[in-house]
């Protein structure tokens, strides 16, 4: 298997898994996720370098600060990489000053319009992003989560929407009829 190729299989491994679409792992995810454990990329200390022999140096933004980050991971860079399972976006890691890898997630391609989010029936798997979801409805009224997996849940009108990300990447959207009406 492809290093690029487990990779993506392990990240779709991860968002089956998190937002319990049922599946069950099967026997390609099983030797992706043993791929990525080598690797180490997600371990809790990564050197960024782990993520360029994996996945090469990605589109290299300039350095930033990020307010709400630890004070050692606060001016970091945006890498960008290109995933073929997931074309209308990209898949985001941060390189902070000390060169660890932190903060992965998607985000939408630069140049892809966003889809328009009129109502809840709009969502569905790898549609939106959080930040684009919390731009069009708002603050959810509840969530939870830590990374990489995290639940929002939206009421509208007699509705209740419970959302799914992984990575910020719009996993699942379960409506059921809102018990607080």
């Amino acid at each position: 298997m492809y290093i690029q190729e487990a990779f993506e299989e392990y990240l779709l491994d991860k968002m089956m898994t998190l937002c319990a679409d049922g599946r069950q792992s099967h026997d390609i995810a099983r030797d992706a996720n043993r791929v990525a454990e080598d690797l180490g990329l997600f371990d809790a200390v990564t050197p960024f370098a782990r993520f360029v022999d994996t996945l090469g140096p990605g589109m290299v933004g300039v350095p930033r600060v990020i307010e709400d980050a630890p004070q050692s991971l606060r001016v970091s860079a945006e890498h960008r990489y290109t995933l073929e399972r997931w074309p209308l976006f990209e898949f985001v890691v941060f390189e902070s000053e000390d060169g660890l890898a932190w903060g992965q997630t998607f985000a939408r391609r630069v140049g892809t319009p966003v889809p328009t989010i009129s109502e809840i029936t709009d969502l569905a798997r790898w549609s939106h992003v959080e930040s684009e979801v919390r731009a069009a409805l708002g603050a959810p009224v509840a969530h939870e989560g830590w990374p990489p997996w995290e639940i929002s849940i939206y009421r509208v009108g007699e509705t209740e929407a419970t959302l799914c990300y992984v990575y910020g990447l719009l996993q699942s959207v379960t409506t059921a009829r809102s018990a607080a009406t």
